[in-house]
């Protein structure tokens, strides 16, 4: 990976690009960069870049390297939100397939003091509806009322 430490870095300036740079996010600078490595050894901030520090940076591209870095942690981002989705997705669509048979096992052996007909159907009515609306992060508030019946 591009953010990696490069074929013949320095360690010295692979470490400030990793510790000092690169983590300082999208909005980085290299006079950020130096503040926080100043800061770190216990001297004041300056408003000066030395020529080492601009030589290092321009030498082994920090800036792409970074820019790499944040595109990366962009798509991974993505990616695991995108995941994410998808386990809450199959946890409703088990939770509504649970919800499908319990509503035609109420159907099935439906008796006097029990569910109504009237349950029975909202019941299925809220399944479905449910299963239409997919997409949502949980299940509606109507299918969690009737589910917690007793």
């Amino acid at each position: 990976m591009p953010w990696n430490r490069q074929a013949n870095e320095p360690n010295l300036w692979f470490h400030r690009f990793d510790e000092y740079y690169r983590k300082q996010g999208p909005e980085r600078t290299l006079l950020g960069a130096i503040n926080l490595w100043r800061e770190e050894k216990g001297q004041k901030r300056t408003t000066n870049i030395g020529q080492a520090w601009q030589t290092a940076a321009a030498d082994w591209r920090w800036k792409h390297r970074a820019e790499k870095w944040d595109e990366w942690r962009l798509e991974k981002s993505v990616k695991d939100e995108h995941d994410d989705w998808e386990r809450r997705r199959e946890a409703r669509k088990k939770l509504l397939e649970v919800a499908r048979a319990k509503a035609f096992e109420a159907l099935d052996a439906l008796e006097v003091g029990e569910l109504s007909a009237r349950e029975v159907t909202d019941l299925i009515k809220a399944v479905l509806q449910q299963e239409r609306a997919e997409w949502e992060a949980t299940p509606s508030a109507e299918l969690q009322r009737i589910l917690n019946r007793k």
